[in-house]
């Protein structure tokens, strides 16, 4: 019967003496207590140990279990992953937990092969699992490139100062060594210098140019293409360039309004799924989170929509 709580009975795993607890559902539970009192027996040899075991299972992966599990029952415990309190070394901005532990990857098996598309948005190539991945060419919205958001400037801000030099505008991007050089040759073609010309001593045309770029007359594509593209990922991730212009208020991060925080491509946006025959009819497009609920050892799929952000619960 399901009311609302996670119910563990007789756990005795290291110092915990065949104890009985009932946690409740979405809530904020926090256990204390002094030092060897099983704070952690609990949480994570116990609770966590046995959520983990029937995500396992789920995901049909390969692994050993112990032969006497430290307790004599848990109900009302969902299938579980951890993420650990440590920064992964991850460059890509497009990973999520759902691609950490793999469930993505089953989400995008799944409407590859069962998946509906909308006929306006059929190009006739058949459905790929790629096409329901983000961080793939096939997959990803072309706006955003499958981050999901992006980065807006604030030109006003930007150019407010009108003494500050050429190369300090934007905080530095001229004496940056991916861009000086550039920049550099760009100013001299049009008759003022990176390093001693100020904001205040260019004309409208040169400003203008400077801002926008010269429609590809030149290397340098203007300042704002420039960074747009470093910050939105068009030329490899630039998270610090952004950070730093955003602290400064002169960028701001939002939502991509093509594919609505998604970061999945048309084809995947526009294609459904039918699901019949479990007792749960339903019709879901695939920028959906997905749900998975285990009922009498049975596994049943439901969708909410809230990106394909995919989180275990």
């Amino acid at each position: 019967m399901k009311d609302g709580y996670i119910r563990i009975k007789n756990a005795r795993v290291h110092n915990l003496k065949g104890i009985d607890v009932s946690v409740p559902k979405h809530r904020l539970t926090v256990i204390t207590g002094v030092s060897g009192s099983g704070k952690s027996s609990l949480a994570f040899d116990t609770l966590y140990e046995e959520g983990k075991r029937r995500y396992l299972m789920f995901s049909d992966t390969q692994f050993m279990i112990d032969a006497a599990p430290g307790f004599d029952s848990i109900t009302g415990l969902s299938p579980a992953v951890a993420v650990e309190q440590r920064i992964i070394r991850q460059s890509n901005p497009r990973s999520t937990v759902g691609i950490r532990i793999k469930i993505s990857h089953l989400l995008a098996a799944l409407f590859a092969n069962y998946g509906e598309r909308d006929p306006a948005y059929d190009d006739g190539l058949p459905l790929d699992v790629s096409m329901f991945q983000r961080g793939s060419a096939k997959g990803m919205c072309v706006k955003c490139l499958g981050k999901g958001t992006i980065y807006s400037i604030d030109e006003a801000r930007m150019f407010a100062d009108r003494e500050q030099l050429v190369c300090d505008i934007a905080c530095g991007l001229g004496r940056r060594s991916d861009t000086r050089r550039m920049m550099s040759e760009f100013c001299a073609r049009y008759g003022f210098d990176l390093w001693n010309s100020r904001v205040g001593d260019l004309s409208q045309e040169q400003l203008t140019l400077l801002k926008y770029g010269d429609q590809g007359q030149s290397k340098f594509p203007g300042i704002i293409p420039w960074i747009t593209m470093l910050a939105n990922g068009a030329l490899g991730t630039s998270g610090r360039l952004a950070s730093i212009l955003t602290d400064e208020g002169m960028m701001n991060r939002c939502t991509c309004l093509k594919c609505l925080g998604t970061g999945l491509g048309e084809q995947a946006a526009h294609t459904t799924f039918h699901k019949t025959g479990t007792g749960i009819p339903m019709k879901t497009r695939s920028t959906m989170k997905l749900k998975i609920i285990f009922s009498q050892n049975r596994m049943r799929f439901l969708f909410m929509n809230t990106g394909l952000r995919i989180i275990v619960i």
